[in-house]
């Protein structure tokens, strides 16, 4: 959230970010090095060691620069705190926030009830509770369709909007992929075509996993047809559903990115690393 600053601490803050420009060019410069000397190794180890690490080194400066362009719009507002500043956005963002981490743990406790647990403890049989189908199946009956559809919705498109949180999150952070982040004015053809793929193939996954987890309200419905009966007993994968093994690695990778991010919640990139790395 941006603040009001004195002419000094405006002064110094435009200082760093001066200083850490003229640090990026310099390592976009080396970058551009490295890039020409892996073209020009020889021997297939060589060439793959030297192309993995320009790799690396672009995706660093690509955070880096996005952790300036972020830094400098807000450096903007603070300079322009009075005509551009908007605290009630940020209160906003913050309800919103709580909002989403009462939304994530009804997720996270319908999954281990209905989908994971069973009456006797154990992985197959009937579901432990309904949890959110009840709530659901409750509005339906008070002639309420309109709030079970409403809140269905909304528990949908939330993991849709996690989907693409995760994959800005996860390529920023992973160096085997590459993310392309969307912003307003800023995204180039190639970042919004992927963006679109992938919605594609989030938009059949999150189907198949709503029937699933809403599978009482979603009675005898064509989507229940296809995904909980024709599904799980294709050949391989109904050994796969069977012992739930997409579920476990769901709430695994839930765990393991909770604590991460956790532990490093800033993308920030320390560019003078960067030029140490550079100069040995």
């Amino acid at each position: 959230m941006p603040k009001r600053m004195k002419e000094s601490e405006f002064n110094r803050a435009r200082e760093e970010l001066s200083v850490e420009l003229v640090q990026l060019k310099e390592a976009g410069e080396g970058i551009r090095v490295k890039d020409a000397e892996a073209k020009k190794a020889t021997g297939w180890w060589s060439s793959s060691r030297k192309r993995s690490a320009v790799q690396t080194s672009i995706k660093n400066y690509e955070i880096a620069v996005k952790d300036v362009s972020r830094r400098y719009e807000l450096l903007k507002i603070q300079a322009n705190y009075n005509r551009r500043a908007h605290p009630l956005f940020y209160v906003l963002k913050l309800i919103l926030g709580l909002i989403f981490i009462i939304v994530t743990l009804l997720w996270i406790i319908h999954i281990v009830l209905y989908m994971v647990l069973c009456k006797n403890y154990t992985l197959q049989g009937l579901p432990l509770h309904p949890f959110l189908n009840n709530v659901f199946l409750w509005l339906e009956e008070h002639r309420t369709n309109f709030l079970a559809v409403a809140c269905l919705g909304f528990f949908a498109y939330y993991l849709l909007w996690a989907c693409v949180q995760g994959n800005i999150k996860f390529g920023m952070r992973m160096f085997c992929f590459t993310f392309y982040p969307m912003a307003p004015g800023e995204t180039f053809m190639n970042s919004f075509l992927v963006n679109v793929l992938l919605f594609n193939i989030w938009s059949v996954a999150l189907a198949h996993f709503c029937t699933l987890a809403f599978a009482d309200y979603a009675r005898f419905t064509d989507a229940t047809l296809i995904f909980t009966v024709q599904l799980q007993h294709l050949v391989f994968f109904k050994y796969l559903w069977e012992y739930k093994v997409f579920l476990f690695a769901l709430l695994g990778i839930t765990v393991v990115s909770t604590f991460y991010l956790l532990c490093r919640p800033s993308d920030r990139i320390d560019v003078s690393k960067m030029l140490l790395k550079r100069k040995k």
